[in-house]
């Protein structure tokens, strides 16, 4: 009895690794071990299926996003070059802004291409020496168009130069245009949204 036992206690740590075509195979003779058998292989199965529509979903769609926000980038850089040619420099710097956001959108779905999510244990993070006050200020220039409308000021309270941390640019980016676009959101016209850095001896 301790054999089949052992053997669904295997099988569910390979269903756990992500390994969702594990079968346990049934030469018991017993009729409990035998059900057992069939309803975890009915349920690793479903589990397979379930995870292969999810990455069809996935990939589809970021392929049908990636293509408009291609050919819109071209769009973007043309127009932007056109109104600095003639000199309006309001719409210049208003184009140059959805640019870098599509930019930033395009980064997005050729990862989440990459990775079929963003679960950490797909996830890979590529460290380096980044800086905390470049990367609100590059955010706060994206978001250009939202705190204009709201009339907005965004002080960055952050070191310049100074307060530099080994993380995944990328990835911190989204986490801070997440939270000042949420911040925008939710701060009353002709408000302020205050950045600030606190600083310990390994950590800010």
């Amino acid at each position: 009895f301790v054999l089949p036992i052992m053997a669904l206690s295997n099988a569910t740590k390979e269903i756990e690794k992500g390994n969702l075509n594990f079968r346990l195979t049934n030469t018991n003779n017993q009729e409990l071990i035998q059900n057992i058998y069939n309803s975890f292989n009915d349920m690793a199965e479903n589990l397979e299926t379930k995870e292969n529509l999810r990455q069809s979903f996935i990939s589809n769609l970021t392929h049908d996003l990636r293509t408009p926000l291609v050919s819109q980038a071209q769009s973007l850089e043309l127009i932007s070059q056109k109104f600095k040619e003639i000199g309006l420099q309001n719409e210049y710097e208003l184009a140059e802004s959805l640019a870098k956001n599509n930019e930033h959108l395009l980064k997005m779905v050729n990862l989440i291409l990459e990775s079929y999510s963003f679960d950490s244990k797909k996830l890979k993070l590529n460290l380096e020496k980044v800086d905390l006050y470049k990367i609100i200020e590059d955010c706060t220039d994206k978001l250009k168009p939202l705190i204009s409308d709201k009339k907005i000021q965004v002080i960055n309270n952050i070191y310049q130069g100074g307060t530099k941390i080994d993380a995944d640019l990328f990835q911190l980016t989204r986490i801070f245009m997440n939270l000042l676009s949420n911040a925008i959101e939710n701060t009353k016209e002709n408000d302020y949204i205050k950045i600030n850095a606190h600083y310990t001896d390994n950590d800010v």
